[in-house]
């Protein structure tokens, strides 16, 4: 049966960067960065008559005169060739600001700011052809709306399969970004962040596009006090920070998200809507307080972290049910905040060293969650399916 079909995909991807700096400053220098990328995945899948699939599918819908004895193929004798095309096209820009500097020896100052601008379009078609013939590049048209007796059982009806369809779909991305860090004596540091996106899946107004995010942080390298003389611990670091986070879902947007049904019964195409317009629709937003302690032991033999963060998300996008009487059943938005907390604890060690190597990675985790609110419409309950998961405010997502 393998030697029967020809199954081949080609792909093609390249992309090109290009890059300029310029040092305004001692110790201040501007880049501008562009990286353009576009990548074609061609899929030519040729099933010969000899293959089981041509024949049964044939074989199936063929119609016979038991009278005349004559054959009338719906399917026409020859291959089936199905083909597949995906592509896409990106653009990223950057434009940065980079400075640093350091003086007096105990102060040093990094800070980097800039704006980035990205889109990635992306196509697929798909296509079938019947009574294929490779060596001639010839096919024979077939008729994908009327459905026609099964002949193994001539009371149902089936179609051709259809396989002929297009895709397109444009993301476009902008953001300005700034971080600095200011460290003092090499033992004191505090660093922020603010960064500040769009994407064109959120807000049906220019400014509900935008989302800010921001950080802040600081650190104690304790271990280099002139206080500190633990010589079996010699380095030990405590660190904390603060701040957003944003997350993209695709699957929604602002305007009604819907899809195209190939045919129908009666042959026609059909629009379905898979979410209402949502005007008020805006990013995830996670905000994550990290406190942690990096320490090294006994010459580095024993070196590690552990960290114990909060975590709090808000405007989380989700499935809500809805009233079958609003014309849809369910609808995907803001509908959530959730709250968790845990600790990561990693420890390292160096247990042989020389020609022999041996080391180990110790991972210990443990985390807990709890639905804090969720926009569920009391009227809607009932319509929750038992086999989705059923968020309950004050208990854990997945109790």
């Amino acid at each position: 049966e393998l030697r029967l079909s020809n199954n081949k995909t080609e792909i093609v991807d390249y992309r090109l960067n290009v890059g300029v700096k310029y040092n305004i400053l001692p110790g201040l220098e501007a880049t501008l960065r562009y990286q353009y990328g576009k990548g074609v995945s061609e899929r030519n899948d040729l099933r010969s008559q000899e293959t089981y699939y041509t024949r049964n599918l044939i074989n199936q819908l063929s119609q016979v005169n038991f009278t005349t004895g004559n054959v009338f193929r719906p399917v026409p004798s020859g291959g089936i060739l199905l083909t597949e095309r995906n592509s896409y096209t990106s653009h990223n820009a950057r434009g940065q600001l980079n400075f640093t500097k350091q003086w007096k020896g105990d102060h040093f100052l990094s800070a980097i700011a800039g704006l980035e601008l990205r889109t990635n379009s992306i196509q697929s078609s798909r296509g079938s052809l019947y009574g294929y013939d490779d060596d001639i590049q010839s096919n024979v048209l077939v008729d994908y709306v009327n459905g026609f007796p099964l002949y193994y059982f001539p009371f149902l009806t089936s179609k051709i399969p259809a396989y002929n369809s297009r895709y397109k779909a444009t993301d476009n991305n902008f953001s300005y970004y700034a971080n600095a860090a200011y460290t003092y004596k090499g033992r004191y540091t505090i660093s922020a962040s603010g960064r500040k996106d769009a994407s064109n899946i959120y807000g049906v107004d220019a400014n509900q596009k935008w989302v800010p995010l921001m950080s802040v942080g600081a650190s104690w390298l304790l271990s280099q006090e002139e206080f500190y003389n633990l010589s079996w611990l010699p380095y030990l670091k405590l660190r904390i920070t603060n701040g957003y986070n944003g997350n993209v879902d695709k699957t929604t947007s602002a305007y009604v998200t819907s899809y195209t049904s190939i045919y129908n019964t009666y042959g026609a195409s059909t629009q379905l809507i898979n979410n209402p317009p949502n005007p008020a629709l805006q990013w995830e937003r996670v905000k994550i307080v990290n406190a942690a302690i990096d320490f090294s032991l006994f010459k580095d033999a024993i070196t590690g972290s552990f960290e114990y963060y909060w975590k709090t998300g808000k405007d989380l996008i989700a499935d809500m049910p809805m009233s079958p009487s609003s014309g849809v059943t369910k609808f995907r938005g803001n509908t959530a905040n959730i709250k968790g907390k845990g600790f990561d604890i990693t420890l390292n060690t160096k247990n042989l060293s020389g020609k022999v190597i041996w080391s180990t990675t110790i991972l210990v985790s443990h985390a807990t969650d709890q639905v804090e609110n969720y926009k569920l419409l009391p009227q809607s309950s009932s319509l929750i399916s038992p086999s989705s998961i059923v968020p309950v405010e004050g208990k854990p997502l997945y109790s």
